[in-house]
């Protein structure tokens, strides 16, 4: 619809029309058609309102009262349309514009059917329309402001009716319900089989006419397509299904400086590699990244075989904060590695290490916003899931882990896997500095090294943590542990000496308090003193093993520990003893009386000691006579060869020992 701004204009803003009554130079003066009070503004603006359909235009026709909206035309696109219906449009516009051109009024018959045949002529129409069709034309063409979209067919713009019964909807419905909508996901014929079975019962029982008991198979694939595609692929295949079928996006998540919003995420890659030392395969590595949202920018990545953890999320923060000079010594790169410093934002999924409270104390020290991204929606993390992408694209095909496809050979991995672990990372950092950055944005037509270097000359420079040791200690992991006599235990290592020393003095003999390591290097750990809240580092005491020693390989080696010990029966033979233990304890004790136990004191009367015990073959409760004494020193080890003892050797003279009066020192006798 086309209009003019001349005075008698009737718009309408929210609730209110309006009058345009003049224009002075470039400002038009409105009046409210109430009250009458005058509303000035700039021409553009009033027509940048109109377009952007915050006015609207009531009737284009001046002093007619009261204001009447143009009808709905629908659509004013005409390419919408099929061939067919725009020939039709072009045939009623030729004879429209015919009696428009000649300055003829639709209500003129007699000249518009001479005219008629001569418009037909020139168009090449066989079948002419008649006289009232024609002015019917021009009647609908000018009441829609002269929009061709009145001309079009009128069968294209009804609404059409159902012609089904109430009740055989009813039965329509209730069974798409039941036997298509839901997660069995059948299919459209069973559910056209099901609604005939019972329109059938309900012709019987005279509910429904026969005639109307019968629905086609097209009839039922059109009520599910008057479903909303969402809540049909919702009850079919879930919501996250849904979702990500429907997606679209939305504004806040777009970023306006670099280092405002970072996204990390982790993917295993899709090659095998090599051990450097054995050329053992490891298997598959799990890669962890940080890419910055507003440039596409890589910041730092971390790669391991421990899967994705918060040893993997420690590792990318130190490697994306910290500057990258160091890194990249000893790797011939033609750019520099520009990213360094911590960001104000980080999106996450929604992993169990994002959530984990070690993960978020870091943060928390650092600064640092978390932003955890829904579930099954990657369009939350653009910048990173397009990095993840291109990875496929990487010419490294020995090694390479494909998807198992039907009737394609499969090759292993693992038999022709060539790259070793340290080549793999420096051919990631060559492709994380001087490949992805370079590959230019198809919609921006801008390359993420430019947009990040020119992001750090508009903003501010960029904030890093007060020393590496304390970057070092707010990205370790933590646990409350004992500190004891013996200083500290981590899962089996001894930490401390004497640094030790003058915080036990002061708080006791045992103590729990927080310890924080370094999941890359297990040879010393932080121990916070709970006085003044300070850190004190400890050592292992066990150097030769925990020297370059990660968290993970130490668990790993205590696994591996204990199951040798399981499969070689350590822990049931060690039940077994015990159980014997206690076995022998039990059928080994026999009470006596504690009287007597007093009488005769039977321990120190029986004159039994270990030494006795070890290497005696007779049994204790049985004491050697005069005749056994040379067996029985024999026996106990005091003799190394047999000694021939007499009878009357054994015999003692009780009149050969004295007697002796006693003294006492206070009566002096």
């Amino acid at each position: 619809m086309q209009f003019s701004l001349h005075s008698g204009l009737m718009l309408s803003h929210g609730d209110k029309a309006y009058e345009l009554m003049r224009l002075v130079e470039d400002d038009v003066v409105l009046e409210e058609t109430l009250t009458r009070r005058p509303k000035t503004m700039r021409r553009t603006d009033l027509l940048n309102g109109i377009w952007d359909k915050h006015w609207r235009i009531l009737i284009d026709v001046p002093n007619s009262s009261p204001p009447e909206e143009l009808a709905d035309v629908g659509p004013r696109d005409l390419s919408t349309l099929v061939e067919r219906d725009l020939q039709v449009v072009t045939r009623k516009m030729a004879y429209v514009e015919g009696i428009r051109k000649r300055k003829l009024r639709r209500g003129m018959r007699k000249k518009i059917q001479d005219l008629i045949p001569k418009i037909a002529k020139n168009i090449e129409d066989e079948k002419p329309p008649s006289a009232s069709s024609v002015m019917d034309w021009c009647r609908d063409y000018e009441k829609s402001g002269n929009s061709p979209w009145a001309l079009v067919d009128g069968n294209l713009r009804r609404r059409r009716h159902k012609r089904l019964k109430p009740r055989v909807e009813e039965v329509i419905r209730r069974v798409l319900k039941n036997e298509y909508f839901n997660l069995n996901r059948l299919t459209i014929r069973h559910a056209a089989d099901m609604i005939a079975r019972e329109l059938t019962v309900l012709v019987k029982a005279g509910e429904v006419e026969e005639k109307d008991g019968k629905v086609s198979y097209s009839t039922v694939a059109k009520r599910v397509l008057d479903v909303d595609v969402y809540d049909r692929v919702r009850s079919r295949e879930g919501a996250d299904r849904a979702r990500a079928v429907m997606r679209t996006t939305f504004k806040g998540s777009r970023s306006w400086y670099v280092l405002q919003r970072v996204e990390v995420d982790h993917t295993p890659l899709n090659w095998v590699v090599l051990d450097d030392r054995t050329s053992i395969p490891l298997g598959r590595p799990v890669l962890t990244v940080v890419v910055d949202s507003f440039s596409g920018y890589v910041l730092g990545f971390y790669i391991s075989f421990y899967g994705p953890g918060v040893t993997s999320v420690c590792g990318v923060l130190r490697n994306a904060v910290m500057p990258k000079v160091g890194l990249c010594a000893g790797v011939e790169l033609e750019h520099p590695w520009l990213a360094e410093g911590l960001g104000d934002e980080w999106a996450l999924d929604n992993g169990l290490e994002f959530h984990s409270k070690v993960f978020k104390l870091i943060s928390w020290t650092l600064g640092i916003d978390l932003m955890y991204c829904r579930v099954r929606t990657p369009w939350s993390k653009p910048k990173v899931e397009r990095f993840f992408g291109n990875l496929n694209f990487l010419t490294l095909t020995k090694g390479r882990v494909h998807q198992s496809k039907a009737n394609i050979p499969r090759y292993d991995p693992y038999s022709d896997a060539c790259i070793y672990f340290s080549d793999l990372v420096r051919g990631l950092l060559m492709y994380v500095v001087d490949e992805y950055p370079f590959n230019p944005n198809e919609r921006k037509l801008l390359r993420p090294y430019d947009q990040f270097a020119e992001g750090l000359e508009r903003c501010p420079p960029v904030n890093y943590p007060g020393t590496w040791d304390d970057l070092r200690l707010v990205s370790g992991m933590s646990a409350e542990l004992t500190v004891g006599p013996g200083g500290v235990e981590l899962r089996g290592i001894p930490y401390g000496g004497g640094e030790l020393l003058a915080m036990r003095k002061r708080t006791g003999e045992r103590i729990k308090t927080l310890v924080k390591w370094d999941p890359d290097d297990i040879n010393q750990i932080s121990i916070r003193n709970p006085i003044d809240q300070s850190w004190i580092t400890s050592f292992s005491r066990i150097p030769e093993y925990t020297l370059g020693l990660s968290w993970n390989q130490h668990l790993q080696i205590r696994k591996y520990a204990r199951e040798k010990l399981k499969v070689s029966g350590a822990y049931d033979t060690l039940q077994a003893t015990r159980l014997r233990m206690h076995e022998f304890w039990q059928n080994a004790i026999k009470l006596p009386t504690r009287h007597k136990i007093r009488e005769f004191d039977a321990g120190v009367l029986s004159g039994v000691t270990s030494a006795k015990v070890l290497g005696q073959e007779s049994n204790l409760r049985t004491q050697p006579g005069p005749k056994d004494a040379a067996n029985s020193v024999h026996a106990a080890g005091l003799a190394s060869s047999p000694i021939i003892v007499a009878d009357d050797e054994f015999d003692i003279d009780v009149r050969a020992i004295p007697t002796f009066n006693t003294y006492n020192s206070r009566r002096g006798a």
